[in-house]
């Protein structure tokens, strides 16, 4: 079950995208918000925040992925599409 590196925003972007439809985020100082289906999850904005928040290469750990699809109830989606992530 470990992940095969750190996820950059866009690849988590792509797991929301293709496994909850209808997310949101917004961004704060030190993490994003995703809402979905009236449920709320907190990643990290993670290493080159500053930087990489903007351009979509923020590094996320996977578990922050794991966690965010064990709370959305998309498990087997991420798994079985996102290798990467789960």
């Amino acid at each position: 079950m470990s992940g095969g590196g750190l996820l950059s925003w866009d690849e988590v972007v792509e797991i929301l995208n293709c496994c909850a439809p209808g997310w949101s985020s917004r961004t704060k100082t030190h993490h994003r918000i995703i809402s979905w289906d009236r449920r709320l999850a907190k990643i990290p904005l993670g290493s080159h925040a500053t930087r990489g928040a903007r351009s979509g290469r923020a590094e996320i750990e996977p578990g922050h992925v794991r966690k965010l699809a064990r709370l959305f109830g998309i498990e087997e989606c991420v798994r079985g599409n996102f290798a990467k992530a789960y």
